[in-house]
């Protein structure tokens, strides 16, 4: 039961960032990235999935954090394909 409420709670707070977040510009690959970790929280992977590749075409080829943003893509994906049943 205390699984339960905290993986609840998990699910409300991305709720809550994605509604802060969806005032913000989403040309911003930090945003998008943080929408992409908002949906991961709420086990929506397909929208992570599309965030985080917005995330990747608007960041600079060269950028310290793109390994980040990849290994996220990989998790994300991971998931998604374990988890694909329950969709």
């Amino acid at each position: 039961l205390d699984e339960m409420i905290r993986q609840q709670r998990y699910k409300d707070l991305a709720d809550e960032a994605l509604d802060i977040l969806s005032r913000l510009h989403f040309d911003n690959h930090k945003v998008q990235y943080l929408t992409a970790q908002s949906h991961y929280n709420k086990w929506d992977y397909t929208s992570a999935l599309y965030h985080i590749g917005k995330a990747l075409e608007v960041l600079p080829e060269n950028s310290p954090v793109r390994s980040n943003y990849l290994r996220f893509r990989y998790e994300a994906q991971d998931k998604q394909q374990k988890y694909a049943w329950q969709q």
